[in-house]
């Protein structure tokens, strides 16, 4: 998540304390939309650094898989929010906390799209809408963060240095040529290798996401060979045989 805010909005990411990210364990996608979205949220401390002030913020990221733009995405992602907002609502009602000291948390929505097809879809409810300008003030706004895979600068990916840089550069070429394909593995491999010992566990689950999506990605007959360039690249002994057993 501080990988995808970063390459978004580099100042906003610069106010979030990366270390101190709470998971939260839920999803607000219902079933019949899984497979085309996913999503995962974080609470975490932001800082406004000019006041100086410490806050939490909800960081809300929606993953479409889909190949081609949703142009309900606006509709979509002010739903999702407003769950969120409700899932607070609901605790605070059964901690019976006063409604005097209800403060909802600001939710950042982040964007995050893998598919090909060029996105034109907006990311707004008024988009939606055919609304005369008297009525505008009172549909709900809010800004998105967008991030669209396939057409951000490579280098921008892996100019922070985070591992999960190098796990995009590959998404990116998910569909590509073989050669190309194997050029963009190699180096993601190469690289996540230099994770220290202390961080195995995150090299784990980015290389698990790799073995992966050759698996869910590309051709049968190129699966051994692919798997093969993950293996041979690891030069840890210890950890390719993890890999072996991924």
């Amino acid at each position: 998540t501080n990988c995808l805010l970063r390459i978004v909005d580099i100042d906003l990411a610069e106010c979030i304390d990366a270390s101190r990210l709470q998971y939260i364990p839920t999803t607000f996608i219902p079933d019949n939309l899984r497979e085309q979205e996913a999503d995962v949220i974080f609470l975490a401390p932001f800082k406004a650094l000019a006041q100086g002030i410490e806050r939490e913020v909800m960081i809300y990221v929606l993953i479409e898989h889909q190949s081609t733009p949703r142009w309900e995405i606006g509709f979509r992602m002010f739903f999702y929010m407003a769950q969120i907002w409700d899932r607070q609502r609901r605790g605070w009602l059964d901690e019976k906390v006063p409604e005097t000291q209800w403060r909802f948390c600001p939710i950042l929505p982040v964007l995050f799209y893998t598919g090909k097809a060029s996105w034109k879809a907006p990311l707004t409810i008024t988009a939606l809408m055919d609304l005369p300008e008297p009525l505008e003030r009172f549909i709900p706004q809010h800004d998105t963060l967008f991030l669209n895979l396939k057409t951000t600068d490579p280098e921008k990916l892996v100019a922070e240095g985070h591992p999960f840089g190098w796990v995009l550069r590959v998404i990116q070429k998910e569909y590509a040529d073989k050669e190309e394909f194997v050029e963009s593995l190699k180096e993601a491999v190469f690289n996540l290798d230099k994770l220290p010992e202390e961080e195995r566990n995150q090299w784990a689950k980015l290389m698990y996401y790799l073995v992966l999506l050759i698996l869910h990605r590309r051709d049968a007959e190129e699966q051994p060979s692919l798997l093969s360039v993950v293996s041979e690249t690891v030069k840890d002994h210890q950890r390719r045989e993890e890999v072996s057993k991924m």
